[in-house]
């Protein structure tokens, strides 16, 4: 079932604020383009001006001569307009014209614009396009440095790049060839021909021509535009549009000469504004007419911009002028003057005679006067929806406006229920649909609730938002709320105030009766200072406001509260306005797929919204469209609001192009299904949180950007943006409940189905991005997805059905399957569609083709890194292989040779230098030895004392006992005390405190050392994993402390641990090391006079009985002792000791003078 059979029943009107893609006033008259526009930015310098008007000259006549040899002589470019920028000087010489240049009091909707160079395309053309296949482009835009080039052959090529843009613009053709690294649209494809790799590009194309051959199109390869024009080739689509339906075998539109188009030029000036107000007797009723004058005054006073001329009329019958134009200065008399210049009372001429025609000629008049030089100006025009107007006044209506760049912008004030039910056949509307202006509804609230307040709001921000469309630097709406009377308390809330906004705010109360109002207003602003002074407010009972002006406001969250005295039945509305900040220039658009279609029935209605900042999308916003149906509900209340997210991700349907700040979603025909009426269609946008960024522009001039991009554009850096929030109100909206209530409309369609094939296991994985139920709402039911043999079977969704396909998930989730694959040594095709739970199936996906090769019989031969040929651009190149000398080798290997000698050298000196290194510790080694055996002489109780110190003090090692204090004089004669030896001897086995005696007998590398720099008053011997120390006494009831040893501890690797002195847990040298092994020298190192030999043989005698003594009394029992081990034990709990009476006397030995013999 197609898209236009499904809505038949849906009929949608919408007129907006200026539509990026609107082309009602580009039109093709016998042949000719005329009203093409092209705007110059105002941030381009003035000396730049006559390169860029000459450059675009030379280019304009250039492109209409192709365009005129493409369309076989039946197209060409007939006038265009150049907008150039308020800030120019077109007196000075460095911007001369050679046309007479215009005035313009209205804004010009442009078509071409001529910018700085972008971030990714430079200076180069591209297209803005946002509907799909057939329908017109948003804008082209161009560096001003692709204009400045002043060459002959660059304006040949600039124009047929210009011409492959105007065809994307005018026509709705996509990109003919694939972009590196794109996941959607490659740079290359598998022919299925020549099952090769070829580029994905027009080859076929002729040199002069800008698009591919139709006759040698390729449908298969996966370009953009294969992939949303369904395989249908460029000029297919050119000829199915509605220009070359229009010249199509017309011979009269033939011309064989070259038309130079004729350039006129166009700079804004004051905006006029003119408000023609109906005056009959439909205004009597209730406080309509009172309220028409206090939203005029509004306007006038407070909210219209210092430099506009704005001129006020009335008509019935007749249209008379009330107010001259007169141009608004900063004197408040003349905007009190103005805004008073309004009828007390309205006329009793009855509605059904008033003449609209006649307050159109009155206005040409006014515009007349101004001069031929001064044309263009916005027209509101306020009307009840009686339509009586014929349909010839119309059209004369439309000529007077379009002969004199007049854009209406239509408020319907008031309309009833009963009216609203058929405004949509009101002939009207196409006042303003046909000059590119809005649409303005305000609901007749009668004797509801909310009649009275609410319908003046409404009609001042109606009045507001028309102004503002031609006058940017009006005040726009900040914030608005509700506060329901009833209550007799507080109301409170807070809005925000950010850059996008000037520095003066004002802060506004709406009531119905000022004793509404209590006399508590207090603001706070985001530092906390309170404006509570009630000399800061100011009372307009001609407006039913009371205003708190707020110059230099804060930015940040201001809160506010106010006494609410309302009764149950009214309320008060808070508003907050201010002027945009001119210097961030913030650019929020909206329209929809249908904006070009007048009030024809629409295929879909999709909802879309430009977010920009200096020409420059801004990525990541948090972007709402908001729909608001304008009527009251059976309950006698506003209805409730209808809030739709919109997304830039590039899916193709709706969004076509990820990342260009044009953010889109499909209307939720299931939520407003519920009833028909008109609704109000605005926009919120904001940085989300803080996350939305900007692309960065290049610092360079780049006029040859690269060409890009098809699914998304990548930017090479971005920033984020400054906190913003913006809310507009754009139009109305009205929609017709469908006559079949049942479930007609499809999920939306696939467009970034992706497949991969794993040659290993031969198993396809496929993914995309999950559909809704109803285009891009909600989950739908099923999927089927085939795999077919043929390009033309996928096309008709014809092959095998692929089972086992996963359940849908949320719209926008990425979703994949792994498939085995059963066909081998061929191209294959596959496509998914969703299908919802009513059936309605969604449309066949972008075709993936995959080569699946044969399947391995034997491991294939080695293959050479250095191919035979290359493949380049379906070209074949020989690689020929390098064939070397008798002489080329001899040299490789004497070089080879040489290079291994000096190896071997090098591997000689080391061994040599150590080797001799340890003959050297050898020899130290030994003389330490003798050492020791000439001291000690023969006696063994004298060497087992030696082994049970160097046993159980194993911290210090041979180097650290014998050699590290200076060295003894070799005096004949040394002579010591034996209570000096047994001192010394129970200090070094007993002082440090805290160390453990087991493992004692390894080198120092075999354990963690200590921290040099710890504050640690004791010891910290510490292993890597054990915290703490064992301790340094074991007694005859000590069981060894229990736990499991690391596998890596069983072998000693001395990397594992810090170097000496370095404690494990810190890299800090421990200070109780050094303390409690150097504060105090031992008494051995002070050398004395040698003993004599009696003195010596007796000191060994007694020695014996003292280290026998010792030995009874402080050797520890050897059986209790744990086995020894290579690292340091965790710490155990301290056990408890045999109670063991062992006096100072027992220890200390008798003191005998021995003299010792050498």
């Amino acid at each position: 079932m197609g898209i236009a059979e499904v809505l038949c029943g849906l009929l949608v009107v919408l007129v907006v604020d200026r539509v990026s893609s609107y082309q009602g006033d580009l039109r093709l008259v016998d042949g000719g383009y005329e009203g093409l526009t092209v705007e110059i930015s105002d941030t381009l310098p003035e000396h730049h001006c006559n390169q860029i008007l000459h450059g675009l000259k030379v280019m304009l006549t250039e492109f209409s001569e192709q365009l005129q040899s493409t369309t076989e002589r039946q197209i060409y470019l007939k006038d265009v307009t150049v907008l150039l920028p308020k800030s120019w000087d077109t007196a000075s010489s460095t911007c001369s014209l050679w046309g007479p240049l215009i005035t313009s009091g209205s804004p010009i909707n442009s078509h071409v614009h001529v910018t700085e160079s972008h971030p990714v395309f430079g200076a180069n053309p591209w297209t803005q396009q946002s509907q799909g296949c057939g329908q017109p482009g948003d804008f082209i835009q161009m560096g001003a440095e692709f204009l400045r080039d002043t060459y002959d052959d660059f304006y040949v090529n600039a124009s047929k790049s210009f011409l492959a843009q105007w065809a994307k613009f005018r026509w709705g053709i996509f990109d003919e060839e694939g972009h590196d690294s794109d996941p959607l649209y490659p740079s290359v494809f598998l022919d299925s021909k020549t099952n090769e790799l070829h580029p994905n590009i027009c080859l076929s194309k002729k040199n002069d021509s800008v698009f591919c051959n139709p006759d040698e199109h390729e449908p298969e390869a996966p370009t953009k535009q294969n992939s949303l024009c369904h395989g249908r080739s460029a000029w297919e689509v050119i000829k199915q549009s509605e220009d070359f339906k229009i010249v199509q075998n017309s011979a009269s539109n033939m011309t064989s000469t070259v038309v130079e188009p004729s350039i006129k030029f166009v700079q804004p000036g004051s905006s006029r504004i003119f408000i023609a107000v109906e005056d009959t007797n439909v205004m009597e009723m209730q406080r309509r007419w009172e309220f028409v004058r206090k939203a005029v005054r509004r306007l006038v006073v407070y909210d219209i911009s210092e430099g506009t001329q704005i001129g006020l009329l009335v008509y019935n019958s007749l249209a008379t002028t009330t107010s001259p134009l007169t141009k608004i200065t900063g004197t408040s008399d003349m905007r009190f003057r103005i805004g008073s210049s309004l009828p007390r009372n309205p006329s009793r001429v009855p509605p059904n005679q008033k003449c609209i025609l006649c307050a159109f000629k009155e206005i040409a008049q006014n515009i007349e006067a101004e001069g031929n030089r001064n044309v263009g100006a916005t027209v509101i025009l306020i009307s009840s929806a009686s339509d009586i107007t014929s349909q010839e006044d119309i059209d004369e209506i439309v000529e007077i406006a379009n002969a004199r760049n007049i854009k209406i912008q239509l408020i319907l004030y008031p309309v009833t229920q009963e009216q609203n039910a058929v405004l949509n056949k009101l002939s009207i509307l196409e006042i303003a649909s046909r000059t590119n202006g809005a649409t303005f509804t305000v609901m007749d609230e009668g004797f509801s609730s909310l009649s009275t307040i609410t319908m003046m709001n409404e009609l001042m921000d109606s009045l507001t938002s028309a102004v503002k469309v031609s006058v940017p630097g009006t005040q726009q709406l900040v914030y608005s709320k509700v506060h329901l009377g009833g209550y007799n308390s507080m109301a409170s809330g807070s809005f925000i105030l950010d850059d996008t906004l000037s520095n003066n705010a004002r802060f506004a109360v709406y009531y119905n009766d000022l004793n509404h109002v209590g006399n508590h207003i207090e603001l706070t602003s985001p530092s906390g200072l309170r404006m509570s002074n009630i000399n800061m407010q100011e009372e307009d009972r001609d407006a039913n406001a009371i205003f708190v002006n707020i110059p230099s406001a804060e930015r940040g969250e201001w809160h506010y509260e106010i006494e609410n005295r309302a009764a149950s039945h009214q309320h008060l509305r808070i508003q907050v306005t201010s002027a945009p900040n001119e210097s961030r220039k913030m650019s929020v658009k909206i329209w929809t797929s249908n904006s070009n279609s007048g009030n024809g029935s629409p295929k879909s209605l999709i909802l879309y919204a430009e977010v920009k900042e200096l020409d420059l999308p801004i990525l990541k916003a948090r972007v709402v469209a908001k729909l608001e149906l304008l009527s009251i509900n059976h309950t006698d209340s506003v209805n409730e609001p209808i809030y739709i997210d919109l997304f830039d991700t590039g899916l193709g349907d709706p969004d076509i192009t990820g990342n260009d700040g044009v953010y889109s979603r499909y209307l939720p025909l299931e939520l407003l299904q519920v009833q028909s009426g008109r609704y109000r269609l605005s926009i919120e946008a904001d940085d989300n949180h803080g996350i939305a960024v900007t692309p960065v522009k290049k610092f360079y001039n780049e006029k040859d950007g690269k060409k890009c991009c098809s699914s998304k554009i990548e930017y090479s850096h971005v920033m984020f943006v400054k906190t913003f929030q913006v809310n507009e109100v754009f139009g109305s909206l009205d929609i017709s409940k469908p006559m079949d209530s049942n479930d007609t409309v499809p999920p939306s369609r696939i467009l970034d189905l992706r497949a991969q094939l794993d040659t290993d296991s031969y198993e396809l994985s496929l993914r995309w991005t999950a559909p809704g139920n109803n285009f891009d709402w909600g989950y739908a039911h099923h999927y089927e997805a085939i795999l077919a043999d043929t390009w033309q079977k996928a096309m008709t969704f014809d092959g095998d059905l692929i089972k086992g396909m996963p359940e849908p998930v949320l719209v926008g989730t990425e979703q994949s399957i792994f498939i085995p694959i059963e066909k081998y040594d061929q191209i294959i095709y596959l496509v998914i569609r969703a299908i919802d739970d009513a059936g309605n199936q969604g449309d066949v996906s972008n075709i993936v083709s995959l080569l699946v090769p044969a399947l391995p019989t034997t491991m294939p031969p080695p293959t050479s890194a250095i191919p035979s040929e290359l493949v380049i651009a379906d070209k074949k190149m020989s690689v020929t292989h390098l064939d070397l000398d008798m002489e080329s080798m001899a040299v490789i290997i004497g070089c080879v040779a040489g290079f291994l000698f000096i190896v071997a050298l090098l591997a000689i000196g080391i061994f040599y230098f150590v080797h001799c290194r340890l003959q050297k510790e050898k020899k130290k080694e030994k003389y330490n030895d003798s050492t020791i055996n000439s001291i000690f002489g023969k006696n063994k109780i004298m060497q087992d004392s030696i082994h049970i110190e160097t046993n159980k003090s194993e911290i210090y090692d041979k180097s650290s006992v014998i050699s590290a204090k200076p060295s003894y004089n070799r005096s004949s004669k040394h002579y010591w005390t034996a209570s000096t030896l047994l001192r010394e001897h129970e200090k070094k086995v007993y002082t440090v405190d805290g160390l453990s005696n087991e493992s004692m007998d390894e080198n120092y590398s075999k354990h963690s050392t200590y921290d040099f720099n710890s504050n640690s008053k004791t010891p910290s011997i510490m292993h890597e994993e054990v915290t703490t120390y064992q301790p340094s006494y074991i007694g005859n009831n000590y069981s060894a402390y229990a736990y499991t040893t690391p596998p890596e501890y069983n072998s000693h690797n001395p990397s594992q641990y810090p170097a000496r002195g370095i404690s494990s847990r810190s890299s800090q040298a421990s200070s109780a090391y050094t303390y409690e092994l150097s504060s105090e020298s031992s008494e051995l190192a002070e050398m004395r006079e040698s003993p004599s030999v009696d003195e010596q043989t007796r000191f060994i005698e007694g020695l014996e009985q003292s280290v026998s003594a010792v030995s009874n009394a402080a050797v520890i029992n050897e059986t209790s002792t744990p086995n020894k081990t290579k690292v340091p034990p965790p710490v155990a709990p301290k056990p408890n000791l045999t109670t063991k009476s062992c006096t100072p006397s027992d220890l200390e030995p008798k003191h005998r003078s021995v003299t010792l013999v050498k």
